[in-house]
């Protein structure tokens, strides 16, 4: 191999951490070595990884923490180690309401995903949850999940957030299409987003939902999948398919009602396989901030 092409692989591993890192830059989140080699897009092996970070420390493009994690040289970022005692709680509280969750048999995974998945955990912060579910099981699952935190006084509401669920992201086993139907700008947030969640109950199953998507496989190369048996539901009860679908009926009446569900700002997805409901969706600003970010590093490499 001649020193160019070398050269040439060399600069498109420092490429890929310096994009990886923007987008985290927006968050204000650091990152550790592990992190950036399971999560850069590039296809390479951890000894590259840790020396094109090495290399880009050297240049003063970024900087390595006394904790050991990776940053940009510029920007505002969150002491990580401050913040994850609180997210180890909340955590530890989603693995707990999970399993009751998980009682309920049209339940098959629950994924904690957004502030407390990333790590960005405040005071204030509630707990997101994506609640993967049979077919046609979706808005029974809802339905239920919903009456119950809310009697048990678990789910956010206007007055209470920090440290309750919101549990507004519904799919179920038979998948759906990543790109099309979590997020109104899928780069680079999409992949970063799916890969930083947590499932606490039912995570063979979220990882087998990802693996099947090949736009995933692509962006994360270096990835190492748990190994998991795929597993397949029937749908059951004909009766359940139909108050299943009743369900259905009715979100669409409500959501449809909603008039901040009908802005230049929201996302909806609102469908028999899902249900996400998002009356601001973030994508398009961090998008922006994210390339804002990268531009002003990029050029050094």
């Amino acid at each position: 191999m001649s020193e160019g092409v070398q050269q040439k692989i060399e600069r498109r591993v420092e490429k890929a951490i310096l994009q990886l890192m923007a987008y985290y830059a927006v968050l204000g989140m650091p990152l550790r070595e592990a992190e950036v080699n399971q999560l850069i897009s590039a296809k390479t092996g951890h000894l590259a990884v840790r020396g094109a970070l090495h290399d880009l420390v050297d240049a003063e493009t970024i900087v390595q923490d006394t904790d050991g994690c990776y940053r940009l040289t510029q920007g505002t970022y969150h002491d990580r180690s401050a913040m994850e005692e609180r997210q180890q709680k909340l955590l530890a509280k989603a693995r707990h309401w999970a399993k009751v969750m998980g009682l309920l048999p049209f339940v098959k995974a629950v994924v904690v995903v957004d502030s407390v998945a990333v790590g960005n955990v405040q005071a204030s912060s509630n707990i997101d949850l994506l609640i993967v579910t049979k077919p046609n099981r979706i808005f029974l699952t809802k339905g239920i999940l919903m009456n119950v935190l809310k009697w048990l006084m678990q789910l956010q509401n206007g007055q209470h957030k920090a440290g309750r669920f919101n549990i507004s992201m519904f799919i179920t086993t038979a998948g759906l299409n990543w790109q099309r139907d979590i997020m109104a700008v899928n780069e680079p947030c999409l992949v970063y987003w799916l890969m930083a969640s947590r499932p606490v109950y039912g995570a063979p199953i979220w990882y087998d939902l990802l693996k099947s998507s090949s736009y995933i496989q692509e962006r994360v190369p270096n990835y190492i999948w748990p190994k998991s048996d795929i597993r397949v539901y029937s749908n059951g009860l004909e009766q359940l398919d139909a108050l299943d679908n009743k369900g259905y009926r009715m979100h669409l009446r409500h959501t449809a009602a909603q008039p901040h569900m009908h802005t230049e700002q929201s996302f909806v997805r609102l469908r028999p396989d899902i249900i996400n409901l998002h009356a601001i969706d973030q994508s398009s600003k961090i998008t922006q901030q994210y390339k804002r970010i990268y531009k002003s590093v990029d050029k050094v490499v």
